[in-house]
């Protein structure tokens, strides 16, 4: 009977321990409040050299679907819109190809004023394109916050 009582006993306090209390708290006098956030302007500080660079890259494609030749791309390079959402811009892929290897060889971030030489010899199942692209090296130096514009409009954080 000691055994019976202090195994119950047992399980009692277990079962004490293992039920947890849950609370729930709510804030229902933020959800009030307009806050909105004015965002900083900031423009970058370029520097450029007169000195033309040239770079190019060759992109082969296969069935319109495969691609071989680009591995190494420039980012933030917008140079044209894609016109399709899964498909991949070849032409685009290119450029941004040839952009890298010129800013890569000419130690720069960007080109000023690039121009662009394609050429494309297409097989029907097969595509090749190369690029070739000029451009007046330039490099960021430095970023400068400016005044925001008065016609700005806040943008609302809720």
């Amino acid at each position: 009977m000691k055994k019976g009582l202090l195994f119950a006993g047992m399980i009692a306090i277990a079962g004490i321990v293992m039920t947890g209390c849950s609370s729930l708290n709510t804030n229902d006098a933020a959800a009030g409040t307009k806050v909105a956030m004015i965002p900083a302007v900031y423009e970058p500080v370029i520097k450029h050299t007169n000195v033309k660079v040239e770079g190019s890259a060759k992109l082969n494609v296969l069935f319109g679907i495969f691609t071989w030749g680009v591995s190494s791309f420039a980012d933030r390079t917008n140079i044209e819109p894609t016109s399709f959402m899964f498909f991949m811009d070849t032409k685009n892929m290119v450029k941004q190809g040839a952009v890298y290897n010129a800013c890569k060889a000419a130690k720069c971030d960007m080109l000023l004023n690039s121009k662009y030489e394609i050429t494309t010899v297409d097989y029907f199942v097969f595509k090749t394109i190369d690029c070739k692209v000029s451009g007046f090296p330039a490099v960021e130096v430095d970023i400068v916050k400016k005044d925001a514009p008065k016609d700005m409009k806040p943008i609302p954080l809720f």
